[in-house]
C-alpha cells in the first residue's frame, strides 16, 4: 500500500466553552501513480486533487470534516482518507469526518490529510497552510512553493573564493548539477531579478560532478551554501573525493538543518569533525541525500572560501637580485617568509621562462641569456 499526503498546520488558542472554526482548501497535482498495484511505466497515471476542510473546536472536542475530489478518481483503487496529528497516526475519517475529545486547547497542531490507496505510487505532494487562531473565518496563509526573493548576495572577495555555483563569481571548471544517478529528483533553473538559482523537486537524492578530473580546494577554509526550504527539515551534504584513478571517498557528510520558507546560509569549516579524514585536494562530486521533510528545496551560491585576514600583510624573500649561469643550468632556491601566521600557499611565477624558469617550490633554473623577473 502506497500513500500520498496533504499537509496543513493549525495553531489553535481557544478556551473552553468558546467555539472556533477554520475553513480552507488544499489543492495540488500528483504524478507517477501506479494503477492496480502494478508498478510498470505503462500503468501509471497522474491527477489533480482538491481537499476542502472544516476544522471546528467546541468545548474540548476537535472535529475535522473534509470533502475531496480528484481527476482520474475512478482509476485510483481503495482511496481511504486518514489523519496524522503531530507526527502520529490518529485514525481514519468516517464518512469524511474525524473527531476527538482529547485535544488540549492552545496546543499547536500539524495535521496531515493522508490518502492510502491500493494501487500505490511514487510521487507525493504536500501543501501547507498556517491557520491563525481567532473567533472563526480566518483566512489561511499559503506557503510558497519556491522562493520569492534572491539568496543573500555573497560578500567574499573573488581572490579568496573557489566557486561551484554562483552568479557572483566565475565558475571554472564547470559542473553538472543533476547527474544521471537514477534519482527521482527533478531540477528547474530559476531566476529572481537577475539572480539564478536551482529548484529541486521530488527529491530523494542528487549528485553534482565536475566536468573533468577533480579540484583542489585544500587551501580554503569554509564551504558556503545557500538553501531555501519549502518546510522545516534537513538534508545531508557529501563532498566526495575521487576522479581519475583515485579511490572514491563518499563517506563524509554534514547534516544541514533547514528552516522552511526562507534561505538558510551555511559556512561549514573544512575542519569540521564531520569531514575528518576527507582529502579536499581531490574533490570531484557533491551528493545531497537522506532528506527529512525535504522534497522541495532551492540552492544558490555554493563556493569554498578563505578568510581574507589570512592573506599575509608582509612577505619577505632572502634575495632581490642574483646572476645564474645558463650554460650549466645553474639553480637558486628562493626562500620566502610570511607574516600574520599565514598558512596558505605561496606561488612563484617567471615573466620569461625562456630565460629563467621557477618551480612551484621556488627553485629558479637558468635557461638562457637575458633577464627574468620572478614574482612571489
Amino acid at each position: 500500500m502506497k500513500k500520498f499526503s496533504f499537509l496543513f498546520a493549525l495553531l489553535c488558542a481557544s478556551v473552553m466553552g468558546f467555539a472556533q472554526e477554520w475553513t480552507g482548501q488544499v489543492v495540488g497535482h500528483v504524478t507517477n501513480v501506479w494503477l492496480d498495484g502494478i508498478g510498470s511505466n505503462d500503468n501509471r497515471t497522474e491527477f489533480d486533487y482538491s481537499v476542502n476542510y472544516l476544522v471546528e473546536y467546541n468545548d474540548g472536542t476537535l472535529t475535522i470534516t473534509i470533502d475531496y475530489a480528484t481527476t482520474n478518481f475512478d482509476k485510483i483503487v481503495g482511496l481511504v482518507p486518514k489523519i496524522n496529528i503531530n507526527g502520529a497516526y490518529a485514525g481514519d475519517f468516517t464518512s469524511k469526518q474525524w473527531s476527538s475529545s482529547s485535544y488540549t486547547a492552545g496546543t499547536a497542531l500539524t495535521i496531515y490529510f493522508q490518502f492510502d490507496y491500493n494501487g500505490g505510487g511514487n510521487g507525493s505532494s504536500q501543501f501547507q497552510y498556517t491557520i491563525p487562531s481567532g473567533s472563526g473565518g480566518d483566512t489561511p496563509v499559503t506557503l510558497l512553493s519556491e522562493p520569492d526573493e534572491a539568496a543573500p548576495t555573497p560578500d567574499k572577495a573573488s581572490a579568496n573564493v573557489f566557486a561551484i555555483y554562483s552568479d557572483a563569481y566565475t565558475v571554472s571548471p564547470t559542473w553538472g548539477y543533476l547527474e544521471g544517478w537514477g534519482q527521482t529528483t527533478t531540477k528547474e533553473d530559476k531566476t529572481i531579478s537577475t539572480d539564478h538559482y536551482m529548484l529541486y523537486s521530488n527529491f530523494n537524492y542528487l549528485g553534482w560532478e565536475v566536468s573533468s578530473g577533480n579540484v583542489n580546494v585544500s587551501s580554503y577554509e569554509y564551504l558556503h551554501i545557500d538553501i531555501w526550504a519549502y518546510q522545516d527539515g534537513s538534508v545531508k551534504l557529501y563532498p566526495i573525493k575521487g576522479g581519475g584513478d583515485l579511490v572514491t571517498d563518499d563517506s563524509k557528510y554534514k547534516t544541514l538543518s533547514l528552516t522552511g520558507q526562507q534561505w538558510n546560509s551555511f559556512d561549514i569549516s573544512l575542519d569540521d569533525p564531520a569531514f575528518s579524514g576527507l582529502e579536499f585536494s581531490h574533490i570531484y562530486q557533491f551528493k545531497f541525500a537522506d532528506g527529512v521533510t525535504c522534497s522541495t528545496f532551492a540552492v544558490d551560491n555554493v563556493y569554498f572560501w578563505k578568510d581574507a585576514s589570512k592573506t599575509p600583510s608582509e612577505l619577505s624573500i632572502d634575495v632581490t637580485e642574483t646572476t645564474l649561469d645558463a650554460s650549466t643550468s645553474e639553480t637558486f632556491q628562493i626562500s620566502a617568509t610570511t607574516e600574520d601566521d599565514y598558512d596558505g600557499e605561496v606561488t612563484y611565477e617567471s615573466d620569461n621562462a625562456d630565460i629563467a624558469s621557477v618551480s612551484a617550490s621556488g627553485l629558479v633554473t637558468a635557461v638562457g641569456r637575458g633577464t627574468a623577473i620572478i614574482t612571489v
